[in-house]
């Protein structure tokens, strides 16, 4: 008698699952609820993370979370982020993306070292357990633009001039790059030089040294840094500047569009304009963050995520931007 009850409930199951197919779109939700995956339906669809590179895909792009959807949800140990390097033990290893559809970085996996050279203990252990700190030799070019004909990487070889990873630095649970006047990330590899009109996207805050310059991302084309001036932010061309208002110790999602003349460039500081005609800007095949192209004029601060365009994008893309960085990095305003 149990046998037979148990294949009239078997039966039953069939049954409702058949019917549940026929019945079409609305049907596909009662398999689902069954748990049974219908045809073409993803019962573990990929998370609704939206990145920089979904607003508008850049020709080279650094960051602390996922340039865009796809890297977001790429898997555990897939893509890159960072390397780093233990103040203690002198040695090295690589942070990667969770790839679990949030953007974050993973902070926490003990890697096995044989993965892309993953932080063994994890990479807060790492940082914080077996050394007393790490500095960022390197920060991977998460984008696809291909503009050092594979990817464009920044790196810093000595030691004392790279800055260091900060955790729980954005919101007390943000991690970010940390300059003290001395540090930077550079890469002089691209495959052509890059002139204007240009676009630098970033997002940075200055909490020391108020009165120093302090290059947030630089080329030849055009630099955008911190100004003498407290609470100031500039582009600098060829023996012009454009200056505009950025409040010192608040992280802000920057982005400035870089026109060599004739037509006016414009720095938006949390989706506010200020705009101006400059002069004819250089061009080389050089990029730096949070130091001069050429050395010098080291950032006091933190330095989250930014990237270059080799046009000039426009007012919408600079809303848009803006929102997206204010939406993961709280900056200043949510544009």
């Amino acid at each position: 008698m149990q046998r037979v009850r148990l294949l009239v409930s078997q039966l039953i199951f069939l049954l409702a699952c058949v019917a549940a197919q026929a019945a079409g779109p609305s049907g596909s939700n009662n398999l689902l609820l069954l748990g049974v995956s219908a045809p073409g339906i993803n019962a573990n669809p990929p998370s609704n993370y939206q990145g920089p590179g979904d607003i508008v895909a850049a020709g080279a792009w650094y960051g602390l979370r996922a340039y865009n959807n796809v890297l977001a949800n790429a898997g555990a140990t897939t893509t890159p982020v960072i390397d780093v390097r233990g103040a203690t033990t002198a040695t090295s290893c690589t942070i990667f993306l969770l790839g679990n559809g949030t953007g974050n970085l993973d902070l926490t996996t003990a890697g096995s070292g044989s993965v892309g050279n993953q932080c063994l203990l994890g990479a807060t252990t790492f940082c914080t357990v077996t050394n007393t700190s790490c500095t960022v030799s390197k920060i991977y070019d998460q984008s696809s633009g291909l503009l050092c004909t594979t990817s464009c990487p920044l790196s810093q070889g000595t030691t004392g001039a790279q800055p260091t990873l900060t955790f729980n630095c954005i919101n007390t649970s943000l991690p970010c790059l940390t300059g003290a006047g001395g540090q930077g990330l550079i890469n002089s590899s691209f495959s052509s030089s890059i002139g204007t009109p240009n676009t630098q996207a970033s997002v940075a805050s200055r909490t020391g040294a108020f009165t120093s310059t302090g290059a947030i991302t630089s080329t030849a084309g055009a630099q955008f840094r911190f100004t003498t001036s407290t609470n100031t932010v500039q582009i600098v061309t060829t023996g012009a500047t454009l200056n505009a208002t950025a409040a010192d110790s608040a992280a802000h999602a920057f982005m400035a569009v870089t026109f060599a003349s004739g037509t006016n460039s414009v720095i938006y500081v949390d989706n506010t304009a200020t705009s101006g005609n400059l002069t004819t800007a250089g061009s080389n095949k050089i990029l730096a963050i949070m130091m001069n192209y050429v050395g010098g004029e080291n950032m006091t601060g933190y330095w989250m995520e930014g990237g270059l365009w080799e046009t000039n994008l426009t007012s919408g893309n600079a809303s848009s931007m803006c929102h997206n960085q204010f939406t993961y990095w709280a900056t200043s305003t949510s544009c």
